[in-house]
């Protein structure tokens, strides 16, 4: 797992005086880990540089979704947004109404 490998570069850049974040730490791994996770281990790593990190109690990463559902999430993604724009509009022209009254 890569919890040791956060530890290892945040811990590297606080010895460099640099205040290790999700991005610098990110850019010096060597592989992609979920944000997430990243997330959560920087959080521990601020509560406690120097403890040993524990694999077991990090949430697993997420399983990516298959093509198939990707592709049947687009339509509803777009639906949602279309929605928020529709529902926006009326919010509009409910307020212009009620200043006129």
């Amino acid at each position: 797992m890569s919890i040791e490998e956060i530890y290892r570069v945040a811990n590297a850049l606080a010895a460099e005086g640099k205040t290790p974040s999700v991005a610098l730490i990110k850019s010096r791994l060597s592989h992609k880990v979920s944000m997430p996770t990243l997330i959560g281990v920087l959080q521990r790593w601020k509560q406690d540089p120097t403890q040993t990190p524990v694999a077991s109690s990090l949430p697993p990463e997420p399983t990516p979704l298959p093509p198939e559902f990707v592709a049947r999430l687009q339509p509803l993604q777009e639906e949602i947004m279309r929605l928020r724009v529709e529902v926006a509009e009326l919010r509009q022209q409910l307020a212009r109404l009620q200043q006129h009254d």
